[in-house]
């Protein structure tokens, strides 16, 4: 074999080597672009995109880290919806649990900048607002001992367990981005 029918085998392995790099690298540069570009939802995205109350309810949130949130059923109150009921020394509990990356929309919002997400079909909900320190929309509770809080929760008040504490919301970033808020202002009609 001469050595110009040596340089254009090695041509040929190198090139074929070459675009199945390139193919392959175009393949993963193509799916992540597609996937869901999950970031935590802070006041300064807030502010940035001027959300109103009616802009939040149309925007689709996600459960950063698992909740869960427990409470003591008494004799009288054994109706219930949604959760497990366990039977721990001779008490009953109710055990809510919602996974992460769990999908929650806007149902209210309050003069202080909180909003109400609700992450079920009953209308139950969470209240979430953001950190003094990282400004990330962290789940609130009436006060938090460690890392476990009573939260309100369908009308009845839960302790939550685990790492639930630290538990924020997501927005899709490219999804938001998209959505554009315009406004017209009418000058009026003259006879």
């Amino acid at each position: 074999m001469t050595q110009r029918e040596k340089l254009k085998e090695f041509y040929n392995q190198y090139k074929n080597k070459f675009m199945k790099q390139l193919i392959t690298f175009i393949l993963i540069l193509f799916f992540f672009s597609s996937c869901k570009t999950l970031v935590p939802f802070t006041e300064n995205i807030r502010q940035k995109n001027q959300l109103t109350t009616e802009d939040l309810k149309h925007v689709q949130f996600y459960l950063s880290d698992e909740v869960n949130l427990v409470r003591e059923v008494s004799g009288n109150q054994n109706q219930v919806v949604s959760g497990k009921i366990k039977t721990i020394n001779n008490k009953q509990i109710e055990e809510v649990l919602i996974p992460e990356k769990t999908k929650g929309v806007v149902i209210d919002t309050s003069t202080k900048g909180n909003i109400k997400v609700s992450f079920s079909d009953d209308e139950h909900s969470l209240t979430f607002g953001p950190d003094k320190k990282t400004t990330r929309y962290v789940i609130l509770a009436e006060a938090w001992d460690g890392s476990s809080g009573n939260v309100h929760y369908g009308g009845d008040v839960y302790r939550t367990r685990g790492l639930s504490y630290d538990a924020c919301l997501l927005v899709n970033l490219k999804q938001l981005l998209k959505t554009h808020h315009s406004v017209r202002i009418e000058k009026g009609r003259k006879l």
